[in-house]
């Protein structure tokens, strides 16, 4: 391994750190998913330059949140929808990409149990790439299953596609 990739390593690893340490604080407190949200939403609002590479990793962070949980207030969880829903008539720019990929996440958590947990990196990582999860099973009769999910998708739904 060179140096120049042993330095985007460590900061990849930085930056889902970062982002697991976020989301497990507002995980925990109410008030703190609903100010990660609307501090997201001002964020990625009419931002200059959509396709820039701070303006995505600002939308890749809220399709992750999405995906994780959703707001406590409802009228922010409103808010969040309208932003998501007027952002993803844009067909234009890889923000629009972002916003309806967000969009099914939000609905996908909507019918879910709250979590409990951070997401893992993997997770983390498909996630903001907006590329599904592989995985592989394997049982103890030697034998593997490999299958592809959503990264919001939930425990039930995997097992349905490992049986």
């Amino acid at each position: 391994v060179n140096k120049e990739d042993a330095n985007v390593n460590k900061e990849e690893e930085d930056h889902v750190l970062l982002i697991q340490s976020v989301l497990d604080k507002a995980m925990k407190k109410d008030c703190l998913v609903n100010e990660v949200f609307l501090q997201l939403m001002k964020q990625t609002t009419d931002h200059p330059e959509p396709n820039s590479r701070v303006n995505l990793r600002h939308w890749s962070l809220l399709a992750l949140a999405c995906s994780i949980i959703l707001p406590v207030d409802k009228i922010v969880r409103k808010y969040l929808l309208a932003h998501l829903k007027k952002c993803s008539a844009d067909f234009v720019t890889e923000e629009g990409k972002y916003a309806r990929f967000a969009e099914r996440c939000f609905q996908k958590t909507l019918g879910t149990r709250r979590r409990q947990w951070p997401p893992s990196k993997q997770e983390i990582m498909c996630t903001i790439n907006r590329r599904p999860i592989y995985a592989r099973f394997h049982f103890m009769d030697g034998q593997f299953h490999a299958v592809e999910f959503d990264p919001s998708a939930t425990a039930q739904e995997v097992l349905k596609l490992v049986k």
